[in-house]
């Protein structure tokens, strides 16, 4: 409303209102002038509230243009980057972007899918992740009819599945966890990644390294008699089948303790891709824990540690008619040749080489038992814990004292350096020997005797 259209407004006002006291009377009252007055006083209030109703109709325009602005000049956020919110819907519906405050614009890649370990693409596929995880525990490990959990779901198109132990009596241990199994879901179905157990800790290889012959393997492990058993499997392999196998000694009982050895491969892969199965030897089941490490083949390793410290030593064994067998273990040189080679034979011979005839005059226990070598002048000396007698007491016969002994002559005297041995237990010679009911002597490697 203009200025000029107000005052035509409270003139025609003003007119009106003498009109009608005209008309009412028939004359100008005598306190015409009051009257003038009140209709002053009405058009003064008109002009005030047509000034308030100007000044708030201002207000509210700068405060429309204030949020205009405030939608198109996006916010900055703590953390310096722009926040920007899209009108024209209700609040239900609206859509925060947030972008980098960079011109820049990083678009996330799908991270690669692990690699298969089972079932291979010319089996059966399974909808199921019970059904694959249950097919490759028989006919990839070689375990029958596996105790399972349900599967537990992870990350999109993933899950874990437990598998327990059982125990003498045939029942399951659900609160002894043998391994994990990882699955991944393809459009073909739900695969096997891998596998994990606490009782054998893979450091090398790693997951999808390549691998090339000999295949190091490194890491800490306990299990039935310290022994694991390792199997290097072409893709599309399964239980009993192996491009090679190699034994390693870790620790026994409770204690995880490091191994480290070498397979060599009987023959080349044919596939790219592979898998490594390590698993312990139980003494019951047909495995006991497992683990599955997925790899790639090459001509020679191209990651990991490339560089070992591994050499082969001779741990010797018995068989029944008392002949002694020696068999080939893999030793890192850095701790010792002659103290790896006695950790072995602490340790015992695996399943296959029992399956070959061949036994030691120590019990299972004795491969917790510590021990110290000190090779001085080409005499070693070899101290024995003190627990020896004690984990082993058959050993202290006439028959197994001189198995033992032929087995530690033979483990001993194999390096060129060693010309002669002291065998203590708990520091004395005279303990050792007394417990194989001899007397304390010094072995001579020309004429070791038993």
């Amino acid at each position: 409303m203009t200025d000029d259209t107000g005052r035509q407004h409270l003139d025609e006002t003003e007119a009106r209102l003498r009109g009608a006291i005209a008309t009412r009377t028939g004359q100008v009252q005598p306190d015409g002038a009051a009257g003038l007055r009140a209709i002053e006083q009405r058009a003064h209030a008109a002009r005030r509230n047509r000034r308030l109703r100007r000044g708030l109709e201002g207000a509210l325009a700068v405060a429309a243009a204030l949020v205009l602005v405030a939608i198109a000049v996006p916010a900055l956020r703590d953390d310096g980057r722009e926040q920007v919110t899209t009108t024209g819907q209700d609040a239900s519906s609206s859509t925060t972007t947030t972008t980098a405050a960079t011109s820049s614009t990083t678009v996330p890649v799908e991270p690669a899918p692990p690699l298969a370990v089972w079932p291979p693409p010319d089996h059966v596929q399974y909808a199921d992740p019970s059904n694959a995880a249950r097919a490759f525990v028989e006919e990839y490990v070689g375990f029958p009819n596996p105790p399972m959990s349900d599967f537990r779901p992870g990350p999109p198109m993933s899950g874990e599945i437990d598998v327990y132990l059982r125990g003498e009596n045939g029942a399951v241990l659900e609160d002894h966890v043998s391994s994990t199994i990882a699955l991944h879901q393809t459009p073909a179905g739900w695969t096997v990644a891998g596998a994990r157990t606490d009782d054998i800790v893979v450091d090398n290889p790693a997951p999808a390294m390549v691998v090339g012959s000999p295949v190091v393997f490194d890491g800490k492990a306990r299990g039935y008699e310290g022994t694991i058993i390792v199997n290097v499997r072409d893709g599309g392999m399964g239980a009993g089948e192996t491009l090679g196998q190699g034994i390693g000694i870790a620790g026994c009982c409770d204690e995880l303790l490091p191994f480290h050895f070498e397979v060599a491969l009987d023959r080349p892969p044919s596939q790219a891709t592979g898998s490594v199965l390590l698993n312990t030897d139980s003494g019951l089941d047909p495995v006991a824990s497992f683990a599955v490490v997925p790899v790639r083949f090459g001509p020679t390793p191209t990651s990991g540690p490339q560089v070992t410290d591994g050499t082969t030593v001779n741990v010797a064994w018995t068989r029944a008619s008392g002949e002694v067998v020696t068999r080939a273990r893999t030793v890192r040189i850095s701790t010792g040749v002659l103290r790896g080679a006695l950790q072995q034979l602490l340790s015992g011979p695996s399943s296959v080489e029992r399956g070959d005839g061949l036994f030691s005059a120590l019990a299972n226990g004795a491969a917790a038992v510590p021990f110290d070598v000190v090779i001085t002048d080409g005499k070693a000396v070899v101290d024995f814990g003190a627990e020896l007698p004690r984990v082993s007491p058959g050993t202290s016969s006439s028959e197994a004292s001189q198995r033992f002994l032929r087995q530690l002559h033979a483990t001993v005297f194999q390096f060129p350096t060693v010309t002669s041995a002291e065998y203590r237990i708990g520091g004395s010679c005279n303990a050792f020997w007394s417990w194989l009911q001899r007397p304390c002597t010094t072995v001579d490697k020309k004429n070791p005797g038993t």
